[in-house]
């Protein structure tokens, strides 16, 4: 009796299952990173709301130096998961 697949056809299905693995075999570890860092960016975007909702001129001069790096730093990390999930989705 014939088999339902030619062996080619094996082969491809084992080639993508085996690409499938290796874009979300991580995927834990770093839903998990993601989520530590939503958590962050939470934070800091409660914080800048309040600064923003202050009518007082220069409140935004209010934020330390050590924030606006966090902030840059967790902007970059975001970027850098973004791009991650695009690839990992194919979108």
């Amino acid at each position: 009796m014939a088999s339902p697949i030619s062996v080619g056809d094996a082969i491809q299905l084992v080639q993508g299952a085996v690409a499938l693995y290796k874009k979300i075999k991580n995927a834990p570890e770093e839903i998990a990173t993601i989520g530590k860092r939503l958590e962050d960016l939470g934070f800091y975007l409660r914080t800048l709301q309040g600064l923003l909702s202050d009518r007082r001129r220069h409140s935004l001069a209010n934020l330390r130096p050590e924030v606006t790096k966090r902030l840059q730093r967790i902007i970059i990390d975001i970027r850098v998961d973004t791009e991650d999930v695009t690839t990992i989705l194919d979108v």
